[in-house]
C-alpha cells in the first residue's frame, strides 16, 4: 500500500487582501475581466491558493447541466498572457487540475450516452422503472436467505461461537462475500438508477422522486435491466475516485499515457476496452484511517445487537396484542427500535428519549420511532414479500397507529420519500410513485441498521446537535473520576482571550490536556471524508493553541491540583466520541471513547457464544499489567491502538475496471479491508 503524504493544507492558507478576495470571486462567478485585471497584482501561490479552492473543491466537476460559460472562462484564463508570462507555475497548475475536471466530466458523459443503448431503454419509462426494482428485490431476497441461514446456524448452535464482526456469505458463483456490503451495492445501484432515470424523464416533484404507476413486469424486463445496473455501478464508483482524486491527489492518465504494450493489446480486454482512463493514484493515510474508524463503527454497531441479549430485552418491548407504547415510556415496539435508541443515545451522549428539541422537523425520538414502525412492519411479512405499497392515507394511519403525533407526519413522510437529498434507498426508503402511493422494500427494510440509517439522513440534511459537544465532555470527565482519577474541566483569559479546557486529567506524573470532539464520521463517504481529515487537522491546531496557554499558566495546574506543571509531562490529546483514532499528528495524540475504555478493560478478548450466554473466550491482547494502567503504558497504546493495528494488517488496494461504453472503461483503486481473512484471523 503507497501513503502519500498529500497535505491539501499548503493550498489553502490564502491572503485576506482586497485583490485575492476579488480574483477569488471573479473565478467563482467566471468573471473574466475581473479575474484577468487581478493578476498582475497577485503573487503565483495567491492565484495557485484560489484556483485550488475553486478547482479541487467538493463538487468541481459538473456532471449535468451547461458547462459552456465555465469552459469559456478557463480557455481564456489558462491562455491569458498575464497568467502565461507572470504565473508560469499557477498556469501549469491550473492547466493539471482543469485537465482532471475534463477527463472526470468526459467518463460521466460517456455513461449518460451510453443509457439509451441498453435494451431495456427501448422500453417504456414505468417498465424501466419498476424493472429495476424487481430485479434489486430479488437479489435482496437471495442475500437475505443467505443471510437468514447463517443466523439461525449461530443462535441455534450449542458449541462456542466466535462473535462476528461481519457476516461472510457466499456469493451466487461460490465466492465468500461480506452481506453488509452486498446489500448495500445492491441498495446503492438501485437508488443510482433511479436518480438516472428520474433526471432522464423529469420524474421529480419538489425534489422527490415521483415514479410511474407499476406495470406488468416480466423476466425479459428484469434481465434487460441488468446493463443499466452495471453502469450505475460504474457511476457510483466514479465519483468515489473523481472526489478522492481532486481531495486527497492523484493523477488521471489514458491506456496511451501509461503505455500497453504490444502484447498486452491484444488481450480480449483491450481489444473491447480501447478508450480506457486509468486514475493513478495510491491512497493517503486520512483515507486509511477514515476507513478503519468507519469500519469500527460498523463492528461496534454490530456485536452491541448480539451482546444485547434478545432475553434482556424483552422486558422492553412490546408484547403481542400490547398496545403500542408511546415516546414518553422507555418501552418500545420492537428489539429494533431499542437497540436502536441505545446505540444512539450512546454515540450522542445524552437522553434522547427527554430531548425536545426538533432536527428537521422531528425529535430523535420521532426520528427513530417512524423508522423502527416501517421496520417492524417490514419484519413482520413473510420472507418470499418483495415489497409493501401503501396509499398515503394509509401511511399516515400506519405512523399513527405507532403514536407519532400527527402535526410531525408530514415532514417524516418526506424525510423518508426518495429524492435528491437523499444519500440512498437506506436513508429515504419510501419509493412514491404516482397516485400518491409509497413502496418499501421489504428486505432492505429487515437489514437496515438503523442507527447508520438515521445518523447518515441526519447527516445529508447538515443536521447540528448543539447538546451532544456538553454532554460528552460531562461524560469522558465522568468516566475517568469513576475510575479514580482527578479529572476537571477548566477555563481562563491570557490578555482577552479565552482558553477553555474540556478535561486535565492526571495520571502518574503526565497530565492530559483532552478535548473533546463529538461529530459524526464520514460513512465512507470521500467528501465527508475529507472534511472529517479537515475537521482533525484543525482540531489539532486548536489544542495546540491550548497547549501553549497552559505553559503560559502553570499557577492553573498548581490551583487544580496541587501539582507544579514543570514536574509533569504535559501530553496533548484529542478524544473522539465515535471511532475516529490514529497515531499522532504534531505531537498531538488522536483516540476515540471506545478504544480508551477499551484500554481501561485491561485487555481485548474474543467473545463466544456458548450455551446461548455470550463469554470472554481467548485474550487476544493485553493493555496493561498490575493493578492500574501506568501512564506509559496508557501513552504506548494511544501511540499504536491495537484496534487499528489489526485492521492496518488487512487492509487491500485493488484496481477494478469499470465499463463506461461499450468501448470505453476506467480503471480505478478501491481501498477496503479484507474480511475473509478478518474472520480467518
Amino acid at each position: 500500500m503507497v501513503i502519500l503524504n498529500f497535505n491539501k493544507d499548503m493550498f489553502m492558507s490564502g491572503g485576506t487582501n482586497k485583490r485575492y478576495q476579488s480574483f477569488l470571486d471573479a473565478i467563482k462567478h467566471y468573471d473574466i475581466s475581473k479575474a484577468v485585471a487581478n493578476l498582475e497584482f497577485l503573487s503565483t501561490e495567491d492565484i495557485k491558493k484560489a484556483i485550488d479552492i475553486q478547482l479541487s473543491r467538493p463538487g468541481a466537476f459538473q456532471i449535468l447541466g451547461d458547462r459552456s460559460k465555465r469552459d469559456d472562462f478557463y480557455k481564456k484564463l489558462l491562455t491569458a498572457p498575464a497568467l502565461i508570462y507572470r504565473h508560469a507555475d499557477a498556469q501549469a497548475f491550473a492547466l493539471g487540475l482543469h485537465s482532471k475536471i475534463m477527463k472526470i466530466e468526459r467518463c460521466f458523459d460517456q455513461i449518460r450516452a451510453s443509457l439509451p443503448e441498453c435494451d431495456i431503454s427501448k422500453y417504456p419509462e414505468d417498465v424501466q422503472f419498476w424493472s429495476h426494482i424487481e430485479r434489486a428485490t430479488q437479489e435482496l431476497q437471495y442475500l437475505q436467505k443467505k443471510l437468514d441461514s447463517i443466523g439461525e446456524e449461530f443462535f441455534k448452535s450449542r458449541a462456542p461461537v466466535l462473535i462476528p464482526q461481519v457476516i461472510i456469505i457466499e456469493g451466487p458463483s461460490g465466492e465468500k462475500i461480506d452481506a453488509d456490503s452486498a446489500f448495500h451495492c445492491v441498495i446503492e445501484n438501485l437508488s443510482l438508477s433511479l436518480k438516472m432515470l428520474s433526471y432522464e424523464y423529469n420524474l421529480y416533484v419538489n425534489e422527490k422522486v415521483v415514479g410511474p404507476q407499476k406495470p406488468e413486469i416480466t423476466d425479459e424486463h428484469i434481465y434487460k435491466s441488468g446493463p443499466i445496473q452495471l453502469l450505475a455501478s460504474s457511476w457510483s464508483a466514479l465519483e468515489d475516485i473523481a472526489n478522492r482524486t481532486l481531495l486527497f491527489g492523484g493523477e488521471i492518465s489514458s491506456f496511451d499515457d501509461i503505455g500497453i504494450s504490444p502484447e498486452r493489446s491484444h488481450e480480449a480486454f483491450f481489444k473491447k476496452f480501447k478508450d480506457g482512463s486509468v486514475f493513478n493514484r495510491g491512497v493517503t493515510e486520512r483515507e486509511v484511517f477514515d476507513l478503519i474508524a468507519n469500519r469500527r463503527l460498523h463492528a461496534f454497531l454490530l456485536q452491541s445487537a448480539f451482546f444485547s441479549s434478545r432475553d434482556n430485552l424483552c422486558g422492553i418491548v412490546m408484547a403481542e396484542g400490547e398496545k403500542v407504547p408511546n415516546l414518553l415510556v422507555r418501552r418500545f415496539i420492537s428489539i429494533d427500535e431499542a437497540l436502536a435508541l441505545e446505540a444512539l443515545q450512546e454515540i450522542l451522549s445524552y437522553d434522547i428519549v427527554e430531548d425536545n428539541e426538533r432536527y428537521h422537523g422531528l425529535t430523535m425520538r420521532e426520528w427513530v420511532r417512524g423508522y423502527s414502525s416501517l421496520k417492524f412492519m417490514a419484519m413482520s411479512k413473510p420472507d418470499d414479500s418483495c415489497w409493501l405499497t401503501f396509499e398515503k392515507p394509509e401511511l399516515e394511519q400506519h405512523f399513527r397507529e405507532f403514536e407519532l403525533p400527527k402535526s410531525c407526519i408530514p415532514a417524516l413522510i418526506g424525510h423518508l420519500t426518495f429524492g435528491k437529498d437523499s444519500r440512498d434507498l437506506w436513508d429515504s426508503p419510501l419509493i412514491r410513485s404516482q397516485g400518491d402511493k409509497f413502496t418499501i422494500l421489504v428486505q432492505a427494510l429487515k437489514e437496515s441498521n438503523l442507527p447508520n440509517v438515521i445518523l447518515s439522513r441526519l447527516a445529508s440534511l447538515t443536521t447540528r446537535f448543539n447538546r451532544k459537544g456538553k454532554s460528552f465532555e460531562n461524560k469522558i470527565i465522568s468516566f475517568f473520576r469513576n475510575k479514580g482519577y482527578q479529572c476537571e474541566s477548566k477555563k481562563f483569559n491570557i490578555d482577552g482571550s479565552q482558553y477553555e479546557y474540556d478535561a486535565l486529567l492526571i495520571i502518574d506524573d503526565t497530565i492530559f490536556l483532552i478535548e473533546c470532539k463529538n461529530r459524526t464520521i464520514s460513512g465512507n463517504h470521500a467528501v465527508q471524508a475529507f472534511r472529517y481529515a479537515e475537521f482533525i487537522t484543525e482540531t489539532v491546531k486548536q489544542v495546540q493553541r491550548l497547549e501553549k496557554g497552559l505553559r503560559e499558566r502553570p499557577d492553573i495546574v498548581k490551583s487544580v491540583f496541587n501539582k507544579d506543571l514543570s514536574e509533569l509531562k504535559l501530553v496533548p490529546l484529542i478524544i473522539n466520541s465515535l471511532t475516529y483514532s490514529r497515531p499522532p499528528i504534531e505531537g498531538v495524540y488522536i483516540s476515540d471513547f471506545s478504544a480508551i475504555r477499551k484500554f481501561f478493560d485491561k485487555e481485548i478478548s474474543r467473545w463466544v457464544k456458548k450455551d446461548d450466554v455470550f463469554v470472554k473466550g481467548e485474550v487476544m491482547h493485553q493493555m496493561w499489567v498490575g493493578e492500574h494502567p501506568t501512564a506509559k503504558e496508557f501513552l504506548e497504546y494511544l501511540l499504536s491502538p491495537p484496534q487499528i493495528n489489526f485492521f492496518m494488517k488487512n487492509l487491500t488496494y485493488k484496481a477494478y475496471p469499470h465499463p463506461t461504453s461499450e468501448e470505453a472503461v476506467f480503471v480505478s483503486g478501491f481501498l477496503d479491508i479484507d474480511e475473509t481473512a478478518v474472520v480467518e484471523s
